[in-house]
């Protein structure tokens, strides 16, 4: 069994259509997903917005020790 996460801003659906910031289309965001589970991957950060996040995560934080 393959659990594939998929990490993304904003879909471009009803739910969403409140939002001015950039979104994406539900189309990408389900090829990206398919793509990965053909691929046998177990992420999908599926916009650029989501790599920054994702890459601030093993930044260390203020006061951190830097060993």
């Amino acid at each position: 069994m393959l659990v594939v996460g998929v990490h993304c801003g904003y879909i471009d659906t009803d739910m969403a259509a409140h939002v001015t910031s950039p979104k994406n289309t539900p189309e990408s965001i389900a090829a990206q997903a398919f793509d990965a589970v053909a691929a046998g991957r177990t992420e999908v950060l599926a916009d650029e917005r989501t790599r920054r996040a994702k890459a601030e995560l093993s930044r260390p934080g203020p006061g951190a020790d830097p060993a």
